[in-house]
């Protein structure tokens, strides 16, 4: 899949499903990232971000899953802001 001008972008929310789908396909960058402290490298254990992050996205790209975006309110002011995608996401 490749995204063009044709191509349909849709961000939704995201729950436990899309962020493992995304996690298990992920590109290779973004998995040295995600797992450099879990020994495991177990795209199950993506699970943990439900529990620490509050705020999760999908997009998607022609209803295809293809990043997640997630944040978390460390302090009143300042937020912690991460992403992880699939090959597809440019």
């Amino acid at each position: 899949m490749s995204v063009n001008t044709k191509s349909l972008i849709e961000i939704r929310d995201a729950g436990y499903p899309e962020i493992v789908y995304v996690a298990r396909h992920m590109r290779s960058p973004a998995r040295t990232d995600l797992y450099a402290f879990d020994e495991t490298k177990n795209s199950e254990n993506s699970r943990e971000l439900t529990f620490y992050e509050r705020f999760h996205w999908c997009a998607y790209i022609d209803w295809q899953p293809v990043t997640i975006i997630s944040a978390i309110e460390q302090a009143p002011m300042p937020w912690r802001v991460g992403m992880f995608s699939k090959d597809e996401w440019p």
